[in-house]
């Protein structure tokens, strides 16, 4: 890709797993990625690393702001991070899964259209 149209992309949750593949593409294509998470892992990140707990706004809030401040913009939001909290089997359902993560996913959905 060429630079002019070289995408600034946060991929949350991107530093394992389904998040690091999507952000490995992102990569490969060209785009300047941003992967965030609460601790940087030990094996390296695709891209540049971001410490983030997507259940603050606040942690979100200074995620995006450093991204701007470093990129200028903010153009891509992958939305991939999510948990499995800790629940007995019996609790463990998707509708306790969506409820456990969905505040995430409206944190981030909530604050991106101001800097994307």
């Amino acid at each position: 890709m060429a630079a002019e149209t070289a995408r600034v992309v946060l991929v949350t949750g991107g530093t394992r797993g389904i998040g690091r593949g999507v952000a490995q593409r992102f990569a490969d294509g060209g785009d300047t990625v941003v992967v965030c998470g609460r601790r940087e892992p030990d094996d390296g990140v695709v891209g540049e690393f971001g410490s983030c707990d997507v259940r603050e706004p606040e942690s979100v809030e200074a995620l995006y702001d450093g991204i701007v401040g470093d990129h200028g913009r903010l153009d891509v939001v992958v939305n991939n991070a999510g948990g499995a909290p800790m629940m007995t089997a019996a609790a463990q359902n998707s509708r306790s899964m969506a409820a456990a993560n969905r505040p995430r996913s409206s944190t981030l959905s909530r604050d991106s259209p101001q800097r994307v």
